[in-house]
């Protein structure tokens, strides 16, 4: 199912960071650090966001595929497992509101 979609992806980019490949872009991440991770986020968010107010579904779609990846491939970086992520998620479901 969809749902899993992430986790599954997440397996995949933890089994790159335990068993290298070579010519693996998840792992030319990972070896380049931090900087370039942070970098890939913040160029994929800017794409998304020229997606978005362009209206391209597609584009939206795309982009945010390629967020999701690369925020995954952070936190493997950090050893932040995308479980730990989704229990956040599920403990903030019905949390007090947060004024903006």
């Amino acid at each position: 199912p969809p749902t899993d979609a992430c986790g599954e992806l997440f397996k995949v980019i933890e089994n790159r960071k335990n068993n290298p490949e070579a010519g693996s872009y998840t792992n030319s991440l990972l070896n380049e650090g931090d900087n370039k991770i942070l970098k890939k986020i913040g160029e994929e968010t800017a794409e998304f966001i020229m997606a978005f107010k362009d209206k391209n579904s597609n584009s939206i779609a795309n982009e945010a595929a390629d967020i999701v990846f690369h925020l995954q491939v952070a936190l493997a970086h950090q050893n932040v497992s995308w479980e730990k992520v989704l229990k956040v998620l599920v403990q903030r479901r019905g949390g007090p509101r947060r004024n903006h």
